[in-house]
């Protein structure tokens, strides 16, 4: 359990119960009532970021503040933000539990991770079509990372089960640091609605690599051994929070259940065999309101790999040390070469291929013994990739905003 002796409880349960939670006549009360707590320093000016988090229960977690990145509980939780802050991502990690508490969806990952592209200046890992916001180095920034512990109830008292971690961002321009954000968002997701912070894309691991960024003094810490929360980085042998089990990906939670995202299929083959091809294209290949796919044998009628208009592919991967378990990812479209067929010498059969820029080079698809029309989706596929990364930025936004 991380930094327990941080933990705040000035209220008894009975007290806690009354106050109804954040929403209802007495939201004013309940907010009131939070405990506040420093959740960042800023690696700028080395101000004391502070907002009130409920840290008696899981409760009022599940859904909160998905959207905006503004603040961990809301507007109204509050209490100071210096200059250069910029956005906060919370990590609610169950710690291997099964909570009664709650019942919902958990939208954020129970490992924390940073957002890569705003930590190392370089190349931006996104498509050319959004360079212009990105021209200007403003919007690189310094991240922290602190954790508290969340209760719950056990034998009518509160007691610490779970962690949430915090990673904050601080830039010289943090309104152009959110402007990136929601432009990477807006441009891989639905610019209706999209999401402020999205999982790490197939490919780009590093994101959860959070040794590699203290090591490269990007990632700070908060010295929960220091009275005023000293502000550390460097040496990343020292950093308490590189080693976080738990799901790197969003989660269902039920009464006496935990189950993941969308409640993951299960297959019996490294290399799924492939019960079906599907593709949505014109004659002339160019239909960019449909899209290709596949599906697996033993998924049912999931896809198991889909590329539509959307300039990102969803792929099922298997979920590392878990027997015959899969999770969805997203995979970029601007990091897939191409896709290809190759015989498999053992089976007889032909395995379909996702050429991919990053290690190890290759996705496999599944194998088939639908030998022609293997070649002919994988001819389709490459056809439809082409078009789909032909889109200018300002096209994507424009089929995005009308899709029906």
């Amino acid at each position: 359990m991380f930094n327990r002796h941080l933990l705040k409880l000035d209220l008894s349960v009975a007290q806690y119960m009354a106050l109804g939670g954040r929403s209802g006549r007495r939201a004013e009360a309940y907010y009131a009532a939070l405990p506040a707590y420093v959740i960042a320093r800023c690696p700028l000016c080395d101000a004391a970021n502070i907002e009130k988090l409920d840290t008696y229960t899981l409760r009022e977690w599940p859904g909160m503040n998905i959207l905006n990145g503004a603040s961990i509980f809301g507007h109204q939780a509050v209490v100071h933000h210096c200059e250069h802050f910029a956005l906060v991502q919370r990590f609610l990690n169950l710690r291997g539990a099964q909570p009664e508490e709650i019942s919902g969806i958990l939208k954020g990952p129970e490992v924390p991770h940073v957002i890569g592209y705003l930590l190392k200046p370089g190349p931006f890992p996104v498509p050319h079509t959004i360079d212009p916001i990105l021209r200007a180095g403003d919007f690189y920034c310094h991240a922290t990372i602190h954790a508290l512990p969340v209760c719950r109830v056990v034998n009518h008292h509160f007691e610490p089960a779970y962690t949430v971690f915090i990673v904050a961002y601080f830039s010289e321009n943090p309104a152009h640091t959110r402007e990136v954000v929601r432009a990477f968002n807006a441009f891989f997701r639905d610019p209706r609605n999209p999401p402020m912070f999205w999982e790490p894309p197939d490919g780009h691991e590093m994101w959860w690599d959070l040794r590699q960024w203290v090591a490269a003094g990007k990632l700070y810490w908060l010295d929960a051994a220091t009275p005023d929360l000293k502000l550390r980085t460097r040496p990343s042998a020292e950093f308490p929070y590189g080693d976080i089990p738990g799901r790197r990906y969003p989660y269902f939670t039920y009464l006496h259940r935990l189950d993941a995202w969308k409640n993951p299929p299960t297959l019996h083959e490294d290399r799924p065999a492939i019960s079906r091809f599907g593709r949505h294209l014109d004659e002339d290949g160019k239909d960019i309101r449909a899209g290709v796919a596949i599906r697996w044998e033993g998924l049912k009628d999931t896809e198991a790999f889909r590329l539509t208009r959307h300039p990102v592919a969803q792929y099922w991967l298997p979920e590392p040390e878990t027997a015959q378990r899969v999770r969805s990812v997203n995979i970029l479209i601007h990091d897939i070469k191409a896709f290809a067929v190759r015989p498999d010498v053992e089976s007889g059969k032909t395995e379909v291929l996702l050429q991919v820029d990053y290690a190890p080079g290759e996705r496999t698809l599944g194998l088939t013994t639908q030998h022609a029309e293997a070649r002919r989706w994988v001819d389709d596929a490459n056809r439809f990739l082409e078009a789909v990364k032909a889109l200018r930025y300002s096209d994507f936004l424009r089929l995005l905003s009308i899709e029906g």
